[in-house]
């Protein structure tokens, strides 16, 4: 079998290599250290079966370069393609045009009479090739590796109620980073609309602790602390911090010691943290992450962040980002102190169930109104770029205010991908979803 080229424009493949098309010359060019783009032609010999049909033909190819240009300066509309499958193979490999054209050979209107023409393609592409859509093998603590869907809940309290899914780096083809493509299914009806996808790839994600609950922590400098009892939080209790008088950050609210074990996997990244509350925060209530020295006695403040104002209409909160260890180069770490202060005046009290430590990779997207029924998916689709709602019978519907870039799988590379949502002002940690991933292998060359 010869090699097989063709162009690709949505649901429109025009082949320069079979049919009444002979490839006459193309040679995909590999990229040097530093291109992000690629240019590159092929020669075709065009036949038709009259001259209206090769006219027809040729409008076709100008026709291609026109709509992908139009993509490029629009942000609009289908992309479009190159595709090769190599002798041999028989995968197809496809590269996104960002622009081109098509040059009449000389002799064009010798050759029209007889029905045919040469001509000459040159393109602008992506410096990748990515092959087809492929499904990847989802598991967590108790639940086999599986590409039929794995649940996931809105909190990670036990190995039944995970809020992760793990992907294997063995299972990851190619030579580059691609973007993940996550489908979440519903499981109830749900009015969802702030989603945090996060994944930890680089931090030794299987032993990285991302979750400290609020019962783990303890309070000092004026604060009265308290362990509630709570159906409703993850691990059935939260931390109640109760100040009398005003409070300032001077105060120690919450403290969660971090081992240096797990200092020495955090390795200096940073990461985005996801506070939720189990009661909507009081108005008017600001906090401030710290990291402090040492884990028992905090201290001396390493590192802080700036003063965050809590949304008191919401029980999921961001309340920033953290680099731990703070400075980190290298070497051994020594235990340290996550630290929550609070600055709020008069009397009042924060319930802290739990706090995530996303990431360092996040991809955050908000759903505009409407509510979800079973079966329904939210699909963050990183190949396209884009997050949109699908409905059991294929009906999409672009909801969703997106804020880039997607998550990415990495060849080789082990990761966890988790997942919290809220519900407007309510977060409620049994809610669920059925999660399912796809990706594109990369390459440099085919």
């Amino acid at each position: 079998m010869a090699h097989a080229l063709s162009l690709v424009f949505g649901s429109t493949t025009i082949s320069l290599s079979t049919g009444d098309n002979l490839l006459l010359d193309y040679t995909p060019r590999t990229p040097r250290a530093g291109d992000l783009e690629i240019t590159e032609s092929a020669r075709i010999h065009v036949a038709a079966a009259s001259k209206t049909a090769l006219q027809t033909a040729i409008r076709a190819l100008e026709d291609f370069f026109c709509l992908s240009q139009r993509r490029q300066a629009t942000g609009t509309g289908e992309r479009g393609y190159v595709q090769l499958v190599v002798d041999g193979d028989g995968s197809a490999w496809r590269s996104e045009v960002l622009d081109g054209r098509m040059v009449l050979d000389d002799d064009v209107m010798r050759l029209w009479g007889n029905m045919s023409a040469e001509v000459l393609l040159t393109w602008t592409r992506r410096y990748w090739w990515e092959e087809a859509l492929s499904a990847i093998g989802l598991k967590r603590t108790g639940i086999a590796k599986t590409t039929s869907g794995v649940t996931v809940y809105n909190h990670h309290d036990s190995t039944t109620h995970e809020n992760f899914v793990d992907i294997e780096g063995a299972d990851i083809e190619g030579s580059l980073p691609a973007p993940l493509k996550i489908s979440l299914e519903a499981t109830a009806v749900l009015g969802t609309r702030r989603f945090y996808l996060s994944a930890n790839t680089f931090h030794t994600p299987v032993n990285f602790q991302a979750i400290y609950e609020g019962e783990d922590s303890t309070a000092g400098g004026g604060t009265l602390e308290s362990i509630e009892v709570d159906a409703l939080s993850s691990g059935g209790n939260f931390m109640r911090v109760t100040w009398t008088t005003s409070i300032a950050h001077t105060r120690n609210a919450f403290v969660w010691p971090i081992s240096a074990m797990q200092l020495s996997y955090a390795a200096g990244g940073w990461f985005r943290m996801l506070l939720r509350c189990a009661n909507t925060p009081p108005a008017n209530c600001y906090v401030r992450l710290k990291v402090k020295f040492d884990a028992t006695t905090p201290l001396t403040t390493l590192w802080q962040g700036p003063e965050i104002l809590l949304d008191s209409s919401r029980q999921l909160q961001d309340v920033g980002a953290v680099q731990l260890p703070p400075g980190y180069v290298t070497g051994s770490p020594t235990a340290l102190a996550l630290v929550l202060s609070i600055r709020h005046t008069g009397t009042s009290q924060l319930d802290v169930d739990f706090l995530q430590l996303c990431g360092p990779d996040v991809h955050r997207f908000e759903q505009q109104g409407y509510l979800l029924e079973i079966g329904d998916l939210v699909v963050d689709d990183g190949p396209n770029e884009g997050v949109y709602a699908q409905t059991p019978g294929g009906f999409t519907q672009h909801l969703y205010n997106d804020f880039p870039p997607p998550l990415m799988v990495w060849p080789g590379r082990d990761m966890r991908v988790r997942l919290l949502f809220d519900e407007g002002s309510g977060m409620v940690v049994d809610r669920s979803f059925t999660v399912f991933a796809q990706y594109r292998p990369r390459r440099l060359t085919v």
